[in-house]
């Protein structure tokens, strides 16, 4: 019962702290207390409800695919609908985030040394940290899901695609 109680207590917090648009202070909050899957799903239904994915950031987003990376290995083999809930949930994040994670792992080598661009090198920071948690979401995606043969395969075909073309811009020439 005192788990329940804790459990309710943190998704109310959490909801709380959606609706003030606080997502880094709800995402440290999740990883501090031992979350289960439902409430990190609770989580992110939060940000659905309140309309906020539009307002996720680079810095939160590269906190959430942490997450949802976690959660696909924690649970994804043993159930399709938390592999359906993280192919969603990361799919709406690189539609908002994945072409400047791209564009910025693709020049990451042309820009100057001199004089030191602080937002650039914060934004570069930030979409490497997107680009190697997406490097090792392909990799369990490969590796445990990819010879499926349903619908779920059919989304973890098409995520791969997207994300191979945001694993790609490492190797791709700038121009």
């Amino acid at each position: 019962m005192e788990a329940m109680n804790r459990r309710v207590r943190l998704i109310r917090s959490l909801r709380s702290l959606v609706e003030r648009q606080d997502f880094v202070a709800a995402i440290e909050e999740l990883r501090r207390c031992p979350a289960d899957v439902g409430t990190v799903v609770d989580y992110f239904t939060a940000i659905e409800k309140a309309n906020s994915v539009p307002l996720i950031n680079l810095d939160v987003a590269s906190r959430l695919l942490q997450i949802l990376l976690d959660v696909l290995v924690k649970e994804g083999p043993r159930f399709d609908a938390i592999l359906s809930f993280v192919l969603r949930h990361v799919g709406r994040l690189l539609d908002l985030h994945g072409g400047t994670i791209r564009e910025n792992i693709a020049t990451a080598h042309t820009h100057t040394k001199c004089p030191v661009d602080i937002s650039h090198e914060e934004r570069l920071a930030r979409c490497t940290a997107c680009y190697d948690v997406l490097e090792s979401l392909s990799r369990v995606l490969t590796e445990q899901h990819a010879q499926r043969k349903d619908a779920t395969g059919d989304g973890v075909r098409s995520l791969q695609r997207h994300l191979k073309l945001i694993l790609d811009a490492k190797g791709t020439p700038a121009g």
